[in-house]
């Protein structure tokens, strides 16, 4: 369980904007080159760059809260 300091540090909360601006891009792209394009070797691709930014990201948020 995360405590409540770990919450209100600035490193979280801008990790927290970060993912939120990493989701709604890579969704947007996946729709579209689902739906739209109909390229699915495009939408996977973009999914797996959501998948790498998720890994940096707890990466990072890892390391800022363990110091």
């Amino acid at each position: 369980m995360v405590s409540e300091t770990v919450v209100d540090t600035p490193a979280f909360k801008e990790n927290e904007v970060q993912l939120f601006d990493s989701r709604n891009y890579y969704l947007k792209g996946v729709t579209f080159n689902y739906t739209t394009a109909f390229q699915l070797s495009v939408a996977i691709s973009k999914m797996q760059g959501l998948t790498n930014s998720l890994r940096v990201s707890s990466l990072k948020s890892v390391k800022s809260n363990c110091l």
